[in-house]
């Protein structure tokens, strides 16, 4: 079994490891969220302006980002709460229906 050092010296073995990761990530789940039909019948959106950046913390129904379409300018909430992971798109783009907006690091309440 493969033994590693940390800056400590002490000796880890590598299932100690992955029992620590495990342990760290347990109730949590990965979502994705993409750009909702914001109910104008329009099929583009352009970003605004980001409300969060990657690693922020995020509570169901805050605003995460603005979109403007051709009728209106629309502030999007997040559909549930966790960790930002990666945000996709940057203000300026125009994004279509469906387009991945953020990765989500959801914790699981059990």
């Amino acid at each position: 079994m493969p033994y590693y050092r940390n800056e400590d010296y002490f000796l880890i073995q590598e299932e100690d490891i992955v029992k620590a990761a495990k342990e760290l990530t347990e109730g949590m789940e990965m979502k994705s969220f993409t750009l909702p039909d914001l109910g104008e019948g329009l099929a583009e959106s352009e970003i605004i302006e980001w409300h969060v950046d990657a690693g922020d913390t995020v509570e169901l129904d805050q605003v995460v980002l603005t979109v403007e379409t051709a009728k209106a300018t629309v502030e999007v909430p997040a559909p549930y709460s966790g960790t930002i992971i990666r945000r996709f798109g940057n203000a300026g783009d125009v994004i279509s229906i469906g387009s991945l907006l953020l990765e989500i690091e959801e914790k699981n309440h059990r």
